[in-house]
C-alpha cells in the first residue's frame, strides 16, 4: 500500500536524521490519506509530524499534532495506535514540565496497552511513569512502577529492559541509603549487560557502582 510504504520510508529514512524532511513528507502523507478518506493514516501522519516537531524542540506544535492523532485514533478505536500516541504525548508533557498531564497520558496509554496485551507498550509506559515519579522525588511510586516493569520484562524475557530497570532500582536504593541492596542490583545489571553485550547499560551501571564504593571510601573497588 502506497501510504504504508511512504510512512515506512519517513520513519526509517528521515525521522531521526532529517526531521524537517520527515515533517514535509508526513504532511504529504496526511493530504493523500485525507483525499482518500483513510483516517487511520491521517492519524499516523499527525503522529509522525508530532515526533518531528519534538525532535526539533518545538514541544507546543508537537503536542498539538499528537493530540490531533489521539482524537482520530480514539474515534476509530485503534487501540494500539492510541496507546503509542498517548505515550508520546506523555513524554512531550513531561519535557514541557507538565508532570500531571504527562502521568495522565501515560496512565491512559498503560491501561490500553494492558487491555490489548501489548507488552512492549506496557513496558514503555511503566518505565516512563516511573521516571516522572523519580524526577519529582516520589521514590515510592517510582519504585512501584520500576518493579512492575521489571516483572514484565522477566516474564517476556527481555534482558535489556531487566538490566535497565535493575540499574534504576539500584539508584533509588542508594538514595534511600540501602547501599547493600544498591550494590546487589548494580551487580545483577552488570552481569546481564555483559552477557547480552549491552555496552551502554554496562558502562552506566559500572559507573554508578563505582560511585557507591567511592562514597563508602573503598577506593580500590571504586576504580
Amino acid at each position: 500500500m502506497r501510504l504504508k510504504a511512504m510512512n515506512d520510508l519517513i520513519r526509517t529514512g528521515y525521522l531521526m536524521t532529517r526531521p524537517d524532511s520527515a515533517d514535509l513528507l508526513a504532511r504529504l502523507e496526511f493530504e493523500l490519506a485525507e483525499r482518500n478518506g483513510l483516517r487511520e493514516y491521517m492519524g499516523i501522519a499527525l503522529n509522525t509530524e508530532g515526533i518531528s516537531f519534538a525532535i526539533r524542540g518545538d514541544l507546543t506544535k508537537a503536542a498539538a499534532k499528537l493530540e490531533g492523532a489521539r482524537a482520530i485514533f480514539e474515534e476509530l478505536h485503534e487501540q494500539s495506535q492510541l496507546a503509542g500516541t498517548l505515550n508520546n504525548l506523555g513524554n512531550i508533557y513531561d519535557n514541557r514540565g507538565d508532570k500531571a498531564q504527562a502521568i495522565d497520558r501515560l496512565t491512559q496509554s498503560l491501561k490500553i496497552a494492558e487491555a490489548v496485551k501489548d507488552s512492549a507498550l506496557m513496558a514503555r509506559a511503566l518505565g516512563n511513569i516511573g521516571v516522572i515519579y523519580f524526577e519529582v522525588d516520589d521514590y515510592g511510586h517510582a519504585m512501584e512502577y520500576y518493579q512492575r516493569r521489571l516483572a514484565l520484562a522477566v516474564k517476556v524475557k527481555d534482558d535489556q529492559i531487566v538490566a535497565e530497570v535493575l540499574n534504576n532500582i539500584a539508584i533509588i536504593d542508594g538514595i534511600r541509603g540501602d547501599t547493600a541492596a544498591a550494590i546487589d542490583q548494580y551487580e545483577r545489571s552488570i552481569a546481564i549487560s555483559e552477557r547480552i553485550d549491552y555496552g551502554q547499560q554496562l558502562a552506566g551501571s559500572l559507573s554508578n557502582l563505582g560511585s557507591i564504593y567511592f562514597a563508602r571510601g573503598d577506593q580500590i573497588r571504586a576504580m
